[in-house]
């Protein structure tokens, strides 16, 4: 954000909106789609017969988190609770295997 406020760069990415702090008065964030998360769980988890399931439900337990999937990170409850305990695999391939074995 100080590259923005320096004149560095003339836009950034970023995951989340600044929260609302007049330290971050000086910048505008806008919206530039709303990504869709799937939670995948083992089928024998009480939570795969629910149509949904909230943040909060899943950091009831340890979390796996890929390397690859850099938006799906403990990072996604920094405005939602407490984070969950995560379990870092290298890609998409173990990710799904831990997720099956629970």
């Amino acid at each position: 954000m100080q590259a923005l406020r320096h004149g560095q760069i003339d836009a950034a990415l970023v995951r989340t909106s600044p929260p609302a702090d007049p330290a971050h008065s000086d910048l505008v964030s806008l919206t530039l789609f709303t990504e869709k998360l799937v939670a995948a769980l083992p089928a024998t988890d009480s939570r795969a017969q629910q149509t949904s399931v909230t943040l909060q439900e899943l950091s009831e337990g340890p979390l796996a988190v890929c390397a690859t999937a850099p938006t799906a990170t403990a990072d996604l409850w920094a405005h939602h609770g407490p984070s969950p305990r995560t379990v870092r695999v290298a890609n998409t391939d173990e990710w799904l295997a831990r997720i099956t074995l629970g």
